[in-house]
């Protein structure tokens, strides 16, 4: 049981890690656009 919820953890971490990874890049990809254009 500690096993699974321990991969369970591991595998939420990288889940929020990614999306807050991908909000970032978009964010600052179209703003650094807007101000280009």
């Amino acid at each position: 049981m500690d096993k699974i919820l321990k991969s369970l953890i591991k595998f939420f971490a990288l889940f929020v890690g990614f999306v807050t990874l991908d909000f970032v890049v978009e964010y600052y990809l179209f703003d650094g656009l807007a101000v280009y254009l």
